[in-house]
């Protein structure tokens, strides 16, 4: 493992500040030797935490970045995937930070930050991050390159998991049943890896990998964004809770909730946590078993079912109906008269149904 170093962005007056370390429970061996090098030799400007979840112990230098420590490993369930986690009030991106210091911070340990300066999703293209959005990347190792493609799909059906997870638990005052139903319809996936609130975007994810010649390893450095409580520049989780709880207000299902009790509201630490929590469990049936188990699940949380799509072909204009995906990953869909396609995009839009081109199966 290579040393952990600071990360310099010297050329910006908005300077970046080096995040601090959070720290639950007993770590493996790699990541014990991360956090006492990094706690031997802190990073320039650290605020450094350890917190362990079996004795309470806990200790804090300096002043920390507003992601409340507490809240979030009170909803943490994990045995490794977060249960280290660095916190920063700004970086330039959580994705670059991370996929820098790949070999020196271990799989398992979480980059979260109150501000990005260069947030990027698919493509290059920019993702903006005002505050109440919440910016997070880790580093996994996979060793089937076959896999590799459908990792993007675990991660968007993980995050759609645990934003449900905590819309029911809002939305619990009116009854299991109707909570239910309208957590289900605060957010979907948008084919291959966007999250959407009604056709608004709520967040988004980004995969980038390396192969490692002495492990034999894919070194996979995942990121994702989430508009939490950020209502621009087009939706953010709590007010689609919001809208979901007047919908059922308004149509009289379930328990009503008092008028001076408030709505809780899912905060970036509740939901970082239920994400982490689905995104773990998820991980070790992808790792053993590869995406087929999973793919029923990503289906029923997506957008796309039976969805009509027209593609623009030099012989003219074709509709056709999504019926799921692929072996391969990619929409499967058919024509009118029932035969199949392989549908991809053309790689030149931005809105992968924009420039869908198809294969015959």
């Amino acid at each position: 493992m290579q040393p952990f170093q600071g990360y310099d962005d010297s050329d910006s007056s908005d300077e970046d500040e080096e995040p601090s370390l959070h720290v639950r429970g007993r770590e493996p061996p790699a990541t014990e030797k991360f956090i006492q090098a990094i706690t031997k030799k802190p990073l320039k400007g650290v605020r450094l935490v350890y917190h362990s979840s079996a004795s309470g112990k806990q200790i804090q230098r300096g002043s920390l970045p507003t992601f409340r420590l507490a809240e979030y490993f009170h909803k943490l369930e994990t045995t490794s995937l977060g249960t280290v986690i660095m916190a920063t009030p700004k970086v330039a991106s959580t994705q670059d930070l991370m996929k820098e210091f790949a070999s020196a911070v271990p799989p398992g340990v979480v980059l979260v930050a109150d501000k990005q300066k260069k947030g990027r999703g698919r493509g290059g293209n920019v993702w903006t991050s005002p505050k109440g959005c919440l910016m997070f990347s880790f580093n996994i190792q996979i060793q089937n390159a076959t896999t590799l493609p459908f990792l993007q799909y675990v991660v968007a059906l993980s995050i759609v998991q645990g934003i449900q997870s905590e819309a029911k638990l809002c939305l619990l005052s009116h009854g299991q049943a109707a909570a239910a139903q309208g957590a289900a319809s605060v957010c979907r996936i948008k084919w291959p890896n966007d999250i959407y609130s009604g056709n608004l975007k709520l967040g988004g994810v980004i995969c980038e990998s390396t192969y490692d010649m002495d492990t034999k390893l894919y070194n996979v450095t995942v990121g994702c964004g989430i508009n939490v409580s950020n209502a621009k520049p087009t939706v953010c989780v709590q007010s689609a809770i919001r809208e979901r709880a007047a919908e059922l207000k308004s149509s009289g299902v379930g328990t009503q909730r008092p008028m001076h009790m408030a709505l809780p509201l899912a905060t970036r630490e509740s939901i970082l946590g239920a994400v982490l929590n689905e995104m773990e469990r998820n991980m070790e049936v992808f790792k053993k078993s590869g995406f087929a188990p999973l793919k029923p699940e990503y289906l029923k949380h997506w957008m796309h079912s039976h969805q009509q799509v027209e593609l623009v072909e030099p012989t003219g204009r074709t509709t056709m109906l999504i019926r799921g995906l692929t072996e391969s990953g990619y929409l499967l869909a058919v024509d009118k008269n029932s035969v199949p396609y392989e549908l991809h995009p053309d790689g030149n839009s931005l809105d992968f149904f924009n420039g869908l081109v198809r294969k015959k199966l």
